[in-house]
């Protein structure tokens, strides 16, 4: 459910597209586990360590077309 701030979870977004736009696009929700929560200017060595998978991932998705689940 859209709460109309700035904050909207994976599925709020598809469903708003889907209310706009009649159809919502497949979509993929790829994430990288945190083992820090304070704020700093780079990223952890564990979070960096994961990116060069999850781009390889974003890649392979985008370039396969593999299906996504629906969701509407």
């Amino acid at each position: 459910r859209w709460q109309g701030d700035h904050v909207a979870s994976p599925e709020a977004l598809l469903a708003l597209t889907g209310a706009v736009y009649g159809h919502a696009p497949p979509a993929w929700l790829v994430n990288i586990g945190a083992s820090r929560w304070d704020f700093d200017t780079c990223l952890s060595p564990d979070v960096a360590a994961a990116v060069p998978s999850a781009v390889a991932l974003v890649l392979h998705l985008a370039q396969q077309g593999v299906p996504a689940a629906r969701h509407d």
